[in-house]
């Protein structure tokens, strides 16, 4: 009779074994079907993002080529067109500078700022008035901040104007309301300093601007960033 008891179980576990291999191998299964659905699902995603960025991108570049264009007139409202081809023959030393800016920009200290674009101003007789110089610094509080400067052939400032600036609101924001910007209007130097007393505006020195309170590095960047421009063209042709 031990006999028989024995070898019903040992039947039965006969039995059971097909039957475990059979939900192993669906299990198997299902995590393979699993994959394979998420990896289409991450295909789709990919290829959709992509025509996504492909459909806008076009768009992206003619806002960014209009907002530079803006600061360009708003720095230079006296010229009549500004002339952005660095291969033209007007920009032919600003093609060289540009060049250079590496070693002309570490000769006076500056770091950690860029000469993204140089064009000429010029007025309706063709004459070239001054520069518009395109300048980007890293080190802005909020990252980096992008400007336009325009700069007269005799190194007066006609005025900047923003395309990124990302610094915390209320703050190094302001850098973007007209009374600071206004500051840097007229000052014809070798560099433009700030100060944090704020007798930047009575101070009988014509490049002392007054700081944006609470907004140092804002500010610094800025006012650095102005001085690169300064700095540049006074060694375009040389």
């Amino acid at each position: 009779m031990e006999q028989n008891v024995a070898a019903a179980v040992v039947k039965e576990k006969n039995a059971i074994k097909p039957e475990k291999a059979k939900k192993e191998s669906a299990g198997g299964t299902s995590i393979v079907k699993d994959a394979l659905i998420l990896m289409v699902i991450t295909l789709v995603a990919a290829v959709l993002l992509g025509l996504v960025n492909e459909l806008t991108k076009g768009r992206i570049a003619e806002l960014k080529e209009q907002a530079k264009q803006d600061a360009y007139k708003a720095v230079y409202a006296d010229a009549l067109s500004i002339n952005t081809d660095i291969n033209a023959e007007v920009n032919a030393e600003l093609k060289k500078a540009i060049d250079n800016q590496e070693s002309i920009l570490s000769a006076a200290g500056i770091s950690n700022i860029t000469i993204d674009e140089a064009a000429t101003a010029v007025d309706a007789d063709g004459n070239v008035l001054g520069y518009c110089i395109l300048i980007t610094n890293s080190k802005g509080y909020g990252g980096k901040i992008t400007l336009a400067l325009g700069i007269s052939l005799e190194g007066e400032i006609k005025g900047i104007a923003f395309t990124t600036l990302a610094e915390s609101p209320g703050l190094g924001m302001r850098a973007d309301e007209t009374w600071f910007k206004d500051q840097f209007k007229g000052i014809k130097s070798d560099s433009v300093v700030y100060t944090k007393d704020g007798t930047g505006a009575a101070s009988t020195e014509d490049n002392v601007i007054d700081s944006i309170s609470g907004a140092t590095i804002s500010t610094r960047a800025v006012t650095n960033s102005v001085n690169a421009g300064i700095t540049f063209v006074s060694k375009i042709g040389e």
